[in-house]
């Protein structure tokens, strides 16, 4: 059975002995501080998650029966891209993907998939959240107009602020 700790102290000099005074805050428990080993450890973690996962993927291009030059390279430049390498500076992504006779889409889909797989902020090389959304409304209005022109339909156009 554990001893129990006998403290003698002075009720009169108001003065509690150290063993007995909590300095723990709420915030402690709830947000801990994490140490700087713990968070150096952490950082070494996701680097080798990171080396691991491009590897992979690069090998796994060469590694296809039908592997060429411009699928390797894909691969290599949408991590390049991705996490803002310095190698990649000075091309635009568009450019880039025209140099490697793929789409831009397609690049910048491997992009986002390797950002938001490995929890990492878009790179300088793309685009903002949620800057595609306009664009895609937009597409989604066109294809409904034009769909309505090939069934013989009158598309309703909005008025934009123009009088008749």
């Amino acid at each position: 059975m554990a001893e129990i700790e006998t403290v003698s102290f002075q009720y009169l000099d108001h003065n509690l002995p150290e063993s007995l005074i909590d300095r723990t805050a709420p915030w402690d428990v709830l947000e801990p501080e994490q140490s700087p080993e713990d968070q150096i450890r952490d950082a070494r973690i996701a680097a080798i998650s990171l080396i691991t996962s491009c590897l992979s993927q690069v090998i796994s291009a060469l590694g296809e029966s039908n592997a060429t030059l411009t699928s390797v390279a894909t691969v290599v430049w949408s991590w390049a891209l991705a996490l803002g390498l310095p190698c990649a500076e000075g091309m635009t992504v568009s450019r880039r993907a025209e140099l490697l006779g793929v789409t831009r889409a397609s690049l910048s889909k491997r992009m986002v998939e390797i950002v938001t797989v490995h929890s990492l902020p878009v790179s300088q090389f793309m685009k903002a959240e949620g800057s595609g959304d306009s664009y895609a409304e937009a597409r989604r209005e066109s294809i409904i107009r034009t769909n309505a022109k090939l069934n013989g339909e009158l598309p309703t156009v909005p008025n934009a602020g123009r009088s008749v």
